[in-house]
């Protein structure tokens, strides 16, 4: 099951949220991407409480980190002591 999550071009007037995947293997990513709630404001004087979203792209998924701006596998530490 691909686990998706809500993006925001920008926290300004006039964007939208957008569900997008969490990034796999090789996407690119923000590195210390943090979720964030906003309030988006609309002409007909609508107004969207957003919660838990992302800016501009969703980040890696379970499994991954971002590296340098790209989403690579998480590898478990190693631990010397399991090899004896």
């Amino acid at each position: 099951m691909l686990r998706r999550c809500c993006d925001v071009a920008a926290p300004i007037r006039y964007s939208y949220p957008v569900c997008s995947a969490f990034g796999q293997k090789g996407a690119t990513c923000r590195p210390s991407a943090r979720p964030f709630n906003t309030n988006l404001h609309y002409p007909d004087g609508l107004v969207a409480n957003v919660s838990n979203a992302h800016y501009i792209m969703c980040p890696c998924a379970p499994g991954f980190h971002c590296n340098l701006g790209t989403c690579v596998e998480t590898v478990p530490p190693h631990n010397s002591l399991e090899e004896r």
